[in-house]
Order: C-alpha cells, then structure tokens, then sequence
C-alpha cells in the first residue's frame, strides 16, 4: 500500500490524488500538489527556455545579415558562433515545443529535422526565391541547414566566405533561413505568454490533453529521440544494440560543425534537468518529488524516482570519457559512444512503462523501440 507522505516544500493548497498500487490494484490517496509542479516546471524551466532560444535566434539572424551584407572571414566566424549558442539553446527548449503550441506549429520539425541534405541545401541555395515550406525544402531548412552553409561546402573559412561573396542567391538563402525559423517559433513563444502558460499551470488531471500526459509524454518522447536520432542511428544499431552495418558519421546532428557531442550531452542535461525540477537536490516540485510523494518502487524494491534519476546521471556521465566529437568518435572504435546508447537505451527501459503506470497517464503517438 503506498504511504501518505506529505512534503513540506509543497503550497498550502494541495490535492488529494488518486493513485494505484502495482502491486494490489487498490487505490489509495497520495498528497501532492499537481500544480505547484506545473507552475515550477513553468516559471523555472519552460519560460526561461523559451526566451533563451528566441533570444539567441534574434542574435542568430542578425549575424546572419551581417555576413550576407558582408560576406567574409570575420562575419562568417561571429555566425558560426551565434550558430552553436542557438543550437545549444535549442536543446534546452526542444522538449517544450513537443506539446501545446510548439506542437501545433511543429516547430521541432520545422527547426531541427536533421540531418541536412547537402544536395537540397546547394539546390535551395541556387535558387531565387527559394519556398521552405513545402515538403521538398523539410531536408534544406532550420538549423541542420545552417550547420552545412556555415560550416561545410567549403574547406576553409575563406572559401565559405567566398561562396557568399560570389553568390547573391546563397546570401538570400541565408537570410530566408532565418526568416524561416524566427516564423517557425515566434508563434510558439506568442502563444506560451499570452495565454497557454495560465492555462497549463491549471490543467490538471490525467486526461491525454491535460498539462501532466503532455510532460509525461513530451518527457519520454525526448528521451526516446536523444537516444534514436542523436546516437543510435549514427551508430547504425538496432534498439537491441545489434549492428546493422557500419557506422553512419553522415547521419549525426551537427555533422559539419563536429558539435554533435556537446548538442547530445546539452540535450541530456535538459532531461535530468526537467525530471529533477532543475534542482538535483529533489526539494521542488517535480516529477522526482511526485514519484517520491506516490512511493513507487521498481520490480527489485528500489525507490523508482532514484532508480530514475540514476539512470539520466548516468546518461549525463557517460559523455566524459569521449575525445573529442562524435563524428571522432565514429571514425575510430566507437566504443565510448556505444557507452552513451547503452546508458540511454537503459534509461528508456527503466524510466519510460513505469512513469506512464505511476502518473496514470497514456502514452501518444507510436512506439516502436520494444520497451
């Protein structure tokens, strides 16, 4: 039977929630204030993230009409900087615009839908008017297509430079890019301030449009591509860890710039940042604090909120002991890589059933990595 526990960090409003044991089916009642969780998780983690990025994309656009008006070695260095501060930022806010307004405008599709096609990007940036919102341009567009225009197509800095220089076509593709995603994601940002942040703080309940299924699954869905999109499919596995052939470098984020590393491990910060409510002490209200107000434990007996929080450390830590980048990385043994998946992949196994049973919510979408 789970105990009744009540945290001394919580408002003096609290809810009385409805919650099952695993193990007897009974329910029983657990006090834990819902929306204080929301409205932290809000105030601490969304918001400030939020404006970060739209922060760092207003910086971003304007290094970009620098170097389009002035095509040469130092504007191009002041972009490609602003470039990987927007990037970086991204990874923190990434897991907020899977639901609510970023979902609705499909901002995680539209800014960071990697890799980039080298051959799309030379095609978009030939053209005169170039449209990057039709389905052609989903492989040519946001930030993967900015890391191959200011970090590939050339072999030195001067030779990008060139090519802006002697193309009026690629300085304007550099400019619509940032018009693109400045569109993509103000609405997002808009809508967070002006009327969905008062409405998620109160959305309470367990429904599959209520603020707790949105994290829960806007949570595990960023795990799930942290592990897929930015370390196994470069790693050419399957979700079982066996090899599918050889590694594939040309599939990782970041592949021109060689940030794919830091992108990965900023990306993983922002997971056990989230879980703990930005605070690893676990004296906030988050989904820590919850798991420990509802007593949950694993199939061994441990608590599952530290079991959780474990497993996403150990994420984090694993990144160490790479040299250098991944594309490095890939070219040599690829061993300590294969040390991040198998943390991630444990992670995923460990976290992802039990949290959608604890919270009682449902999972969205489609899951096909057989946890």
């Amino acid at each position: 039977m789970i105990s009744h526990q009540k945290l001394s960090l919580l408002s003096s409003v609290l809810f009385l929630l409805s919650a099952c044991d695993p193990k007897s089916g009974e329910n029983t009642q657990v006090e834990f204030d819902r929306v204080a969780m929301y409205t932290h998780l809000a105030d601490e983690l969304i918001m400030p993230a939020l404006r970060r990025f739209q922060s760092e994309l207003d910086i971003l656009q304007a290094t970009l009409d620098s170097l389009a008006a002035q095509p040469q070695t130092a504007q191009l260095a002041a972009a490609q900087a602003q470039w990987k501060k927007t990037a970086l930022a991204w990874q923190k806010a990434e897991l907020y615009c899977r639901f609510g307004p970023g979902s609705f405008h499909l901002a995680v599709f539209q800014i960071n839908n990697f890799p980039a096609k080298a051959s799309e990007v030379e095609a978009f940036a030939s053209q005169t008017n170039p449209d990057l919102n039709t389905a052609d341009a989903r492989s040519a567009r946001g930030l993967p297509a900015l890391d191959y225009l200011l970090f590939g197509g050339g072999t030195s800095p001067a030779e990008i430079a060139t090519l802006y220089a002697n193309s009026s076509t690629r300085r304007a593709y550099l400019q619509a890019l940032a018009q693109h995603l400045q569109a993509s994601f103000e609405p997002v940002l808009q809508e967070w301030e002006q009327s969905y942040l008062a409405k998620f703080k109160t959305n309470d309940g367990t429904g599959s449009t209520q603020s707790l299924a949105l994290l829960t699954n806007a949570f595990t869905s960023h795990n799930d591509d942290l592990e897929k999109l930015k370390v196994r499919f470069a790693l050419n596995l399957t979700f079982e860890g066996e090899s599918l052939g050889a590694v594939r470098p040309d599939l990782l984020e970041a592949p021109y710039s060689r940030y794919s590393k830091e992108l990965a491990l900023a990306a993983s910060q922002s997971a056990l940042d989230f879980f703990m409510g930005n605070d690893l002490s676990g004296q906030v209200p988050s989904f820590y604090t919850y798991l420990i107000a509802l007593d949950r434990k694993t199939a061994s007996g441990q608590v599952f909120a530290n079991e959780a929080r474990s497993r996403l450390q150990a994420v984090a830590d694993a990144f160490e002991p790479v040299q250098g980048d991944f594309y490095t990385a890939l070219s040599e043994e690829a061993t300590d890589m294969r040390a991040i998946f198998d943390r991630m992949r444990e992670a995923i196994v460990s976290i992802k059933s039990d949290l959608f049973v604890a919270f009682g919510v449902n999972r969205s979408g489609t899951d096909t990595d057989g946890d």
